[in-house]
């Protein structure tokens, strides 16, 4: 008899609570990253933030492409081997195209410092090849993806310290903390992961086709990487850019609590139930607002440690955490549409009349809007000669919020069509409320400092602060979110018995 997979809730709280492990790890990364830089110059701090966009936002999007069809893929046990060959084909082209256009980034950049900018083409080859491993073990170990991405954290954070606290290195230790951190998380994805290696051409001619449904959506994710092009291009310097990903580092907590639904490729692999989408929005909506409650709670202490000044970003920090929580939510929406879509068969040639490419290119139009709107107040902002880099900031991330709202609505309509699932309302909308309501309360009322004398102090400061917002937090969700009762009962289930024979021994 074979042994009986994990359920979806059994490994999606697996995989948070090594992201929650994770999560002050990764922290601490971008603390000692920020500060460390921001102390070099805020430019310099602007500079590698420009050059981790222009990698991870341009030149490493076809490495995406293939990874949603290599976990379907990976899933069904298709051979993924011949995938993997194409992957590193488009690597090569990718970085040849990057370091041809590198003087030109250096330019508009106006940071005259070129070999950062071509110790990037590093990065992107280590990124084509960790994506690649993730989408295989999203598709057959997602505990094992779990496992790789804390050990991606641990050595990241390890290698930075050395280089940048020990050697007094600059742009170039992050990069190498980065490179080494995901040599790392790909070595345990492959080695740890079942999945079928065979090189099979027709299958990985097949994904490359089906790879033109989900390059749609890049056209969204260009369009916003182009909003740090045109701050840059208005100010003359990189200092928005600065404020902006200050706030995105710290809003990215909430992205953390994805980990909620990463079995849902699995699962769905194995039933098209409309139920484990009902599963996945409840849980995903619990573990979402939990970490956007401490987002917003910790927020200011937390900008404050990045960099004084960065403080000044904090209607960015709202306005991204908001973002993230609903990208979120069209994420489990997106992966419920691209796993019941037969046009995505390795069979089928109709990729393109698909449920998938009617909502990536409906997608891919509304990202128009809301990224026409943030230029648009730039635009404005520079003709009324404002230079504040706060505000450039709040208007790049308003963009990204009506984008994500579009992008979910339609998601959310497609995914409908083919499910027919009940959406649970209370247990999704009260989470979200209640960590809104409270995270924003202690943003905005001073009830404790933001910062104290030292570091060790402003740790204590955060761990109240995020304390104090807990306690109303879980006992709003206990009264009124039935499903955090379940879990609650479910976790006291499974530890009484483990007490109970740790009493008997």
């Amino acid at each position: 008899m074979s042994k009986s997979k994990p359920g979806l809730v059994k490994i999606g709280i697996f995989s948070l609570a090594l992201r929650l492990i994770g999560s002050p790890i990764s922290f601490l990364f971008s603390l000692v990253v920020a500060r460390y830089l921001s102390a070099i110059s805020v430019e310099t701090f602007g500079a590698w933030q420009f050059i981790f966009v222009l990698v991870t936002g341009y030149f490493t999007i076809p490495g995406d492409l293939l990874s949603n069809i290599t976990s379907r893929y990976t899933a069904e046990g298709k051979p993924v081997g011949g995938i993997l060959f194409i992957d590193m084909i488009t690597a090569v082209i990718s970085s040849v195209i990057y370091v041809v256009l590198v003087p030109y980034f250096v330019s508009i950049s106006h940071y005259d410092e070129p070999i950062y900018f071509y110790l990037g083409v590093l990065l992107i080859f280590t990124i084509f090849f960790m994506k690649a491993s993730n989408a295989i073990s999203l598709g057959r170990g997602p505990r094992v993806n779990a496992i790789a991405a804390l050990t991606f954290q641990l050595i990241r954070l390890m290698v930075a310290v050395y280089g940048l606290l020990i050697l007094r290195l600059s742009i170039e230790a992050v990069i190498l903390a980065y490179m080494l951190g995901y040599i790392a998380q790909i070595g345990i994805n492959m080695f740890f992961v079942k999945a079928n290696f065979r090189r099979d051409l027709h299958v990985a001619f097949m994904a490359l086709r089906k790879s033109v449904i989900f390059m749609i959506p890049y056209i969204q994710y260009i369009l916003e990487a182009t909003l740090t092009w045109v701050a840059v291009f208005l100010v003359r310097n990189t200092v928005p850019v600065s404020y902006f990903e200050s706030a995105l580092i710290i809003s990215n907590l909430v992205i953390w609590s994805t980990g909620a639904f990463s079995g849902l490729i699995p699962k769905l692999s194995e039933t098209k139930d409309p139920s484990v989408i009902e599963t996945s929005l409840k849980l995903f909506s619990l573990a979402s607002s939990l970490f956007l409650l401490l987002a917003l709670a910790d927020g200011l202490p937390l900008l404050y440690l990045l960099r004084p000044e960065y403080v000044a970003a904090y209607i960015s920090l709202i306005i991204l955490s908001i973002s993230n929580l609903l990208r979120g939510f069209f994420q489990i929406f997106y992966t419920s549409v691209y796993m019941n879509d037969q046009t995505l068969s390795v069979e089928s040639r109709e990729e393109l009349k698909g449920h998938l490419a009617r909502l990536a290119k409906r997608n891919s139009a509304l990202s128009v809007i809301g990224t026409g709107i943030a230029i648009g107040l730039m635009g404005f902002l520079y003709l009324s000669h404002v230079t504040d880099p706060a505000i450039y900031s709040a208007s790049m991330s308003l963009g990204l919020l009506i984008n994500s709202v579009a992008i979910l609505v339609s998601a959310f309509q497609s995914s409908k069509e083919l499910y027919n699932f009940h959406f649970p309302l209370p247990e999704v909308s009260v989470p979200v409320a209640s960590s809104l309501v409270i995270g924003l309360f202690f943003m905005f009322y001073p009830i404790l400092p933001i910062h104290g004398s030292r570091f060790i102090q402003d740790v204590y400061i955060m761990a109240e602060r995020a304390g104090l917002a807990l306690i109303p937090f879980i006992v709003v969700n206990l009264a009124l979110n039935k499903y955090s009762r379940q879990i609650v009962s479910g976790a006291i289930g499974i530890i009484k018995p483990v007490l109970s024979s740790t009493r008997n021994r």
